[in-house]
C-alpha cells in the first residue's frame, strides 16, 4: 500500500531548446462496483505537452500482473458525452489522424489529440520482484509511439488496469468492524492510498533507471486522484483538503465501465476528487479513509439466544446451589464448593469470550459518554 507510481522519459539524443516536457496526470480508482466479484480498476490518463525531446516513455505501477489486462480507452472515448465527463468541459470528436489517433474539440479550436495505445506493438513491460516493497512493473513507450508526441498542442492517452481483489490491496487495505454479536450492524473501514512520484516509496531498481543520464522527470503541472465509490460508502476522513466531491452522472458516464461487469446503476456512485497543481508537482499523495455497513444479524441473534440461555443457566445455578456445597436427594448438605466453583468460572468464561470482539467497542463508547458530560 506504501509503494508508488512514478512516471519519468528518456530524452533524445539531440533533444531542441525549449521547456521540458510537461505532464498532468489523472488517477482514477474504482472500488468494488460490485460486491464478490473482480470490479477494481486503476485509470490512468496522461495529458502531454512540449513532448518533442521525448524518446521513450515509461510508468511503473506497484503491482503485478499480466499485460493482458492492460486496456487502452482511446475506443471508449471516441464519445462526445464521455469526453466531456473526462475534460469537465464541453468536448467533442475533431477528426482521425492516421494511422491511430484522432483530435478531440473544444469551442470549435483544437483541444488535444488522442493516442490509440496498441500494447503488443507500442509497449514493453519490465517485472520487478525483489520482495513486497519492491514489486511492480514498468510499462515502456518506444520510441516509434513517442514521436507521435511530438509537435505542437497537448497530446493524452489514456490505460485501463483490471485489478484482482489481491492486485487492489496495493492501494487499499481493509480494517474488519468492531461490535461483535452485540450488535446487528458491523461498520469496517477501508484506507485507499495513492502515491505518485514519491521517490522513498518508489524501489531501488526503478529510482537506478530514473537517474541515468538520458533520462529526465516530467514538468508535471497537474496531479489528479478520482477515487468512486459506491453510496453505502462514508468517506470519513482525509490527510488534505478535497477538491470536490458529486454524484456520477449516469447518462454523461453510461458505456465507461469494462464490458464484463454486470449492469450498473453508475448514478449510485460518488467521485471524490484530490488535485495538486501547483507546478511544478514533485509528488503527491491521497489517503482517504471510508466506512461502510455489513449485516451481521444473524450473529446478534445467535449471540441474544446464548446468552440469554446462559443467563437462565447461571440464575438456576445460583439460585439451587449452596456456595460450599448442595443438597442431595435426603436433604443432607454436602460438600461440593470445587464443583460449584468451576462452574461458575467455566459460565464466566465463557462470556468473557463471547464478549470479547465487543469489549473495545463498549469501552470506547463508555469514553465518549463521559467526554460528552465533560463538554456540558
Amino acid at each position: 500500500m506504501t509503494s508508488s507510481i512514478a512516471l519519468w522519459y528518456e530524452q533524445t539524443q539531440d533533444p531542441p531548446k525549449g521547456e521540458r516536457a510537461k505532464v498532468e496526470v489523472h488517477f482514477n480508482l474504482w472500488r468494488h462496483l460490485v460486491k464478490k466479484e473482480e470490479s477494481n480498476f486503476l485509470d490512468v490518463g496522461l495529458l502531454i505537452e512540449n513532448g518533442d525531446e521525448i524518446k521513450t516513455l515509461s510508468l511503473f505501477l506497484p503491482i503485478a500482473f499480466d499485460l493482458t489486462e492492460v486496456i487502452d480507452l482511446s475506443e471508449v472515448l471516441n464519445d462526445d458525452k464521455l469526453l466531456s465527463g473526462v475534460f469537465n468541459d464541453v468536448v467533442k470528436f475533431g477528426a482521425e489522424v492516421p494511422p491511430n489517433s484522432f483530435t478531440a474539440e473544444s469551442k470549435g479550436k483544437h483541444f488535444l489529440t488522442f493516442h490509440r495505445v496498441d500494447r503488443d506493438h507500442d509497449v514493453a513491460r519490465i517485472d520487478y520482484d525483489g520482495g513486497e516493497a519492491e514489486c511492480g512493473f514498468q510499462l515502456t513507450f518506444n520510441a516509434d509511439f513517442c514521436r507521435r508526441l511530438h509537435g505542437p498542442g497537448k497530446h493524452y492517452m489514456r490505460l485501463r488496469f483490471l485489478l484482482s481483489d489481491a492486485a487492489a490491496t496495493v492501494f487499499s487495505t481493509k480494517r474488519g468492524g468492531e461490535g461483535g454479536i452485540l450488535v446487528s450492524t458491523l461498520w469496517y473501514e477501508e484506507f485507499t492510498e495513492l502515491r505518485f512520484n514519491e521517490m522513498r516509496n518508489v524501489p531501488k531498481a526503478v529510482v537506478a533507471r530514473m537517474e541515468e543520464p538520458a533520462s529526465k522527470l516530467f514538468n508535471v503541472t497537474a496531479a489528479h486522484c478520482f477515487i468512486i465509490r459506491d453510496l453505502s460508502f462514508e468517506h470519513v476522513a482525509s490527510h488534505g483538503a478535497m477538491q470536490k466531491m458529486r454524484r456520477m452522472e449516469a447518462h454523461l458516464w453510461d458505456g465507461y465501465l469494462p464490458k464484463h461487469l454486470p449492469d450498473i446503476n453508475i448514478g449510485n456512485m460518488m467521485i471524490y476528487h484530490w488535485r495538486a497543481n501547483s507546478a511544478p508537482v514533485d509528488n503527491f499523495v491521497s489517503l482517504a479513509r471510508f466506512r461502510a455497513p455489513t449485516n451481521n444479524i444473524w450473529y446478534y441473534v445467535a449471540g441474544v439466544v446464548l446468552l440469554g440461555g446462559l443467563g437462565s443457566a447461571l440464575e438456576d445455578f445460583l439460585s439451587s446451589r449452596h456456595w460450599l456445597g448442595y443438597e442431595d436427594e435426603s436433604g443432607a448438605v454436602a460438600d461440593g464448593g470445587f464443583w460449584a466453583g468451576l462452574e461458575i468460572a467455566g459460565i464466566i468464561l465463557l462470556c468473557v469470550l463471547l464478549l470479547a470482539r465487543t469489549r473495545s467497542s463498549i469501552w470506547r463508547r463508555i469514553k465518549s459518554f463521559f467526554k460528552s458530560l465533560e463538554g456540558k
